[in-house]
């Protein structure tokens, strides 16, 4: 995931800790992302599972996330069939 390798690099450069440590929270976020990718094969699903990913503490104010939270996962669940259907 292109994100995902922008994502280390920048916290690789950067010089803040604050900074370093908030990129390190997205990055881990992006990767249960990614492995849910794998371990769900059906939409309903993986967009379920994705909401309750820990965006934020808990999952207790995810809600106020939507509708970006929402289209972002949708974006990546797209994105990830289209890879599937343009490698088979």
């Amino acid at each position: 995931m292109k994100l995902l390798e922008d994502l280390r690099a920048q916290a690789a450069a950067t010089t803040s800790v604050f900074q370093r440590q908030l990129l390190k929270e997205d990055i881990a976020r992006l990767e249960k992302l990614q492995m849910l990718l794998v371990e769900i094969s059906d939409g309903a699903g993986f967009k379920k599972q994705a909401m309750t990913l820990g965006w934020t503490p808990g999952d207790i104010r995810t809600f106020e996330l939507n509708p970006e939270l929402a289209a972002f996962i949708e974006t990546v669940w797209q994105r990830q069939s289209d890879v599937e259907i343009n490698s088979a």
